[in-house]
């Protein structure tokens, strides 16, 4: 599930560590504190291009 969670980061140009990081910090903190910021993906920086 984790492969599969960062393969689809890198094919939509998000850096997994971050997001990851970023998800299970929503998970702990809860809907009170993580509804009020931007999503996940929005806020995070691309994935250096390979080519």
């Amino acid at each position: 599930m984790i492969a599969s969670l960062i393969e689809t980061c890198e094919l939509v140009g998000v850096e997994p560590h971050s997001y990851l990081t970023d998800v299970s910090t929503r998970i702990v903190e809860g809907p009170s504190t993580a509804s009020s910021r931007r999503p996940a993906a929005m806020a995070l920086p691309a994935t250096p291009a390979l080519f």
